[in-house]
């Protein structure tokens, strides 16, 4: 019996809350302010559109539409009905901002959650991004936040920004803080820089994960060691090429990294700018790197053995892919 993708559970392990806002819902958005909003003016919504390279995405990207903690429950709330909607097991969505303080969104964040995913098979955890660009001391202020707001769903942190701002030993304090309080730890690496990155955040910070990583390629004994200490990269193909990380779709090191044994998953990234969801990035896993349906579910796997997930919720979750196995005697 064949498996649909439609049909396999998914894990959203990479997504970001800011950028994965619906796109009519942006167009309101921006509307408040600018009541001549036209998608003409806005590049990224061609699908052909590349940005010269993650410093032209985080520069020219995101325009400021959130304006207080009413539109962070609006768009978590609607972010959760689409993941629903796409049979999402697990979630992890990454929070970002200076200027509201991280607690007051992870509550209206975790109240979107109570609302939409109560009677729903969907489990979401919170990460907490922590700033490149800023100081520091910022991000320990921002990891003392996080730990006070694990009660809303917070399960982690996430090192954010370019590479190239500063290297992640910067944030050892923080992380060995977060550590401390039993969260989580990534760091995206091996994305706007190569695989030095991937060794600072892994060294410096002790992640278990790290955020696209697809830059680890370039060394050998770096992919050897992702391999046998079982770090996950949280891969994100459609973005990579957008971003121009790969030279195109098809040069997506996905594929290499699923067969030489590491442990990877794959999500959606940035909806809002790259057109895509969980559901199109397995499609493509499919269509052009001719991922089987029994490959896509451990994608799945992947992503629940790397979760920021206490062992109680791990082995709930793993239950329902057990359910589905049971259901589909062969995918």
């Amino acid at each position: 019996m064949k498996c649909d993708v439609a049909d396999i559970p998914k894990a959203e392990m990479h997504i970001h809350l800011e950028g994965a806002i619906r796109r009519d819902t942006y167009a309101e958005l921006r509307k408040r302010d600018d009541p001549s909003f036209s998608w003409s003016s806005v590049p990224w919504y061609d699908d052909n559109y590349r940005f010269h390279d993650l410093g032209h995405f985080l520069d020219t990207a995101f325009v400021p539409v959130i304006r207080g903690l009413e539109d962070y429950k609006r768009i978590a709330s609607e972010l959760f009905e689409d993941l629903v909607a796409q049979n999402v097991v697990y979630a992890e969505v990454s929070l970002a901002s200076s200027r509201i303080p991280i607690d007051e969104i992870a509550d209206v964040v975790g109240s979107a959650k109570h609302d939409v995913c109560a009677d729903s098979q969907l489990q979401v955890g919170i990460l907490v991004g922590l700033f490149r660009s800023k100081s520091p001391e910022f991000a320990i202020r921002c990891v003392e936040k996080a730990a006070a707001s694990k009660r809303f769903g917070v399960v982690g942190v996430d090192l954010l920004d370019h590479e190239t701002a500063c290297k992640a030993a910067d944030f050892t304090e923080a992380f060995s803080l977060a550590r401390a309080e039993g969260l989580g730890l990534r760091a995206h690496a091996g994305e706007g820089a190569g695989p030095e990155s991937v060794w600072d955040a892994i060294l410096s910070l002790d992640v278990s994960r790290v955020a696209h990583g697809v830059r680890a390629i370039e060394d050998p004994k770096l992919v050897d060691y992702l391999r046998e200490t079982g770090i996950t990269l949280d891969l994100c193909p459609t973005s990579n090429a957008r971003v121009n990380i790969v030279d195109s779709i098809y040069a997506h090191p996905v594929r290499r990294f699923f067969d030489m044994g590491l442990k990877v998953t794959v999500s959606s990234d940035d909806p809002l700018i790259f057109n895509s969801d969980i559901t199109s990035e397995l499609e493509l896993l499919q269509g052009v790197f001719g991922f089987t349906p029994a490959e896509l579910l451990q994608l799945t796997k992947n992503a629940i053995d790397g979760a920021f997930l206490s062992p109680e919720k791990r082995r709930s979750v793993k239950k329902r892919l057990e359910k589905f196995l049971e259901r589909k005697e062969r995918c």
